[in-house]
């Protein structure tokens, strides 16, 4: 009898393209930060996509201020991308799949892309 594992899910706002993940905290331990290991699934990608490419990156926001005292477009944040990954076409991977997946690229068929970014070493 196997056990339940969450799955974080998070949908575009035109409803084709859906990030599956496992985790969505991660820390820092010793230095050393787990891979981020997910999967992309594009409703009709062949329609959808047209000859176009997919990226996934892991940004980070640096938030200074209040975001009550946003008014007229005035932010106060910084983003940094730390990783960028290439997904559809895809390229050569170093990684293997994880266990997570396969198991997701099984169920959601063929439009579902495994990724995995890494957070830099000095990071």
């Amino acid at each position: 009898m196997g056990g339940t594992v969450k799955i974080f899910k998070k949908c575009a706002p035109n409803g084709r393209v859906y990030v599956y993940m496992g985790k969505r905290e991660f820390v820092s331990c010793d230095g050393a930060v787990e891979p981020i290991n997910g999967v992309v699934n594009i409703q009709d990608h062949h329609d959808t996509l047209k000859g176009r490419r997919v990226y996934v990156q892991l940004v980070i926001t640096f938030r200074h201020g209040r975001e009550e005292e946003e008014t007229m477009g005035l932010s106060f944040k910084k983003e940094l991308i730390l990783d960028r990954v290439q997904v559809f076409p895809p390229e050569k991977r170093d990684s293997e799949e994880t266990k997570l997946q396969s198991r997701l690229i099984q169920k959601l068929g063929e439009g579902a892309m495994p990724f995995t970014l890494n957070f830099p070493d000095l990071a």
